[in-house]
């Protein structure tokens, strides 16, 4: 036994050892730095985010029947608050017969008509609440990738870094960890700087999806490698952009904790990819200009959770609630934008209901992965519209079809783009596949198979359909 103690003292004191410890020591002490850096510039820079977070994670521990309570009171509390001081809730609700002394019963809310993009759009000065001011609000245009673009105010007094926070725990992280972000950004110089004296010292590193270029690939994976990202976070379409970029030019990235997509949906192919290009798990969440963080993965990845308690999210078909599993409309109420409301919005994505418990044991209830848009459809020369069923029409095959999109020319014609694997029968089943639209389509217009070697985003976020044909898509059929 004392030989066997002396044995390991000796091990334990050689300069390898001795290394390996120092080295452990040094990752400690800059993980403690890190973390301190980060509670004193919470503290003191943006304290409401750190309380709103610490409140989130007791949300997220409450019971079902309590966080329910809990959303029942913010959906009626905010569309009173809207009908009190913004002029258009006041003249829409009064409108379609509502009073301010209905709102005091929250059963009223679910009754309260729907707001959409083209009311938001020509309702804009309107919309906005007596609250308002310079110091309290920033105006926010969205990228326009499915038509006008859209604009609003953005509440500065929402502590949206603490959702993040939210969701980076769910996923095993901490907010002060070094991260790296794909997405749309206009940042000048000064601004950039600012931004890195604002994260040091765990370092946040950006690439602009408006410029994916192999040089600007190149660049970021230099300052990847130098920095060492543990959290990527951003637009799908630049996400894959990057590891197929990447990928080709033999550019392999230091393994994150994790990887985080928004702004389109994830299919399990590219979900794949993605994991075994970074070794990293894939979570996918949900936001929009409109009501910033909704919904999101935790680990067990197994659908999306709500946020419902700083968000009500509707699943609709035809203005009326879908309460099973069925395909609808998501419809979102912000609880916390009192600059420019957002009430029982249609957002224009497409989802449906999950039923149950989630294993991680948290109260919010759970959507599928968002499947498209109602936007999303094809016009014949008849005028008959094919509506609903297109975004799946490779689903299950995510072993041959890496990515498809569907693009309809001027002469009404169809060409249906594929990204395929590698596998020996991907392009007999991409080919397959199409007998089902054609059949929908008939003789009216001719359904092509297109084998491309790239998809290229708008702004970083994917398209499953686009048109030529004029009006296809500016006007959601009803």
């Amino acid at each position: 036994m004392k030989i066997q103690r002396v044995a390991v003292r000796a091990f334990s004191d050689s300069p390898i050892i001795r290394c390996k410890n120092s080295l452990w020591r040094f990752v400690a002490m800059l993980g403690s730095v890190q973390r301190g850096a980060f509670a004193a510039r919470s503290r003191f820079m943006v304290p409401g985010s750190r309380t709103a977070w610490k409140n989130l994670l007791t949300s997220d521990s409450i019971t079902p029947d309590a966080l329910k309570g809990l959303k029942t009171d913010r959906s009626i509390a905010i569309a009173r608050f809207a009908m009190e001081h913004s002029k258009f809730y006041s003249d829409f609700y009064h409108g379609h017969g509502f009073s301010v002394g209905d709102l005091k019963d929250p059963a009223a809310f679910y009754e309260l008509p729907l707001t959409t993009k083209e009311l938001l759009r020509e309702n804009f000065d309107s919309i906005v609440s007596d609250e308002r001011t310079v110091a309290n609000s920033v105006l926010s245009v969205s990228s326009g990738s499915t038509g006008q673009p859209l604009k609003m105010y953005r509440d500065l007094r929402v502590p949206a870094r603490a959702f993040e926070w939210r969701l980076q725990n769910w996923w095993g992280l901490e907010p002060w960890m070094s991260t790296a972000v794909i997405d749309r950004h206009y940042r000048t110089k000064s601004a950039h700087w600012k931004q890195q004296l604002l994260w040091w010292p765990a370092g946040r590193i950006q690439l602009d999806t408006f410029d994916i270029s192999d040089q600007a690939v190149r660049k970021f994976a230099h300052a990847w490698q130098r920095n060492k990202p543990e959290f990527l976070i951003g637009y799908i379409g630049g996400i894959l952009a990057l590891t197929r970029i990447a990928a080709e030019k033999g550019i392999f990235l230091a393994r994150p904790k994790a990887v985080a997509v928004t702004a389109g949906p994830l299919s399990q192919a590219q979900r794949v990819e993605i994991e075994e290009y970074f070794d990293a798990p894939v979570y996918d969440h949900y936001r929009t200009t409109e009501a910033n963080w909704i919904a999101g993965e935790c680990q067990e990845q197994s659908g999306l959770h709500t946020f419902d308690d700083i968000k009500n999210v509707e699943i609709v078909q035809d203005g009326l609630p879908v309460l099973d599993d069925r395909d609808g409309e998501l419809v979102v109420t912000d609880f916390d934008n009192r600059v420019f409301p957002i009430i029982r919005y249609q957002l224009g994505d497409v989802a449906s209901r999950i039923d149950g418990p989630c294993a991680c044991g948290r109260p919010h209830n759970r959507i599928s992965q968002v499947r498209g848009r109602t936007s999303d459809f094809l016009v014949l020369p008849s005028g008959k519209v094919i509506l609903g069923g297109l975004t799946g029409l490779y689903a299950g095959a995510d072993v041959y079809v890496r990515q498809f999109q569907i693009h309809q020319e001027q002469d009404y014609s169809i060409v249906v783009r594929c990204l395929l694997s590698e596998h020996p029968d991907a392009v007999q089943v991409a080919q397959s596949r199409l007998a089902g639209l054609r059949a929908n389509v008939g003789s009216e217009a001719a359904v092509r198979l297109e084998i491309v070697q790239a998809i290229a985003p708008q702004g970083g976020k994917f398209r499953f359909i686009t048109s030529d044909v004029r009006g296809s898509t500016s006007t959601v059929p009803r």
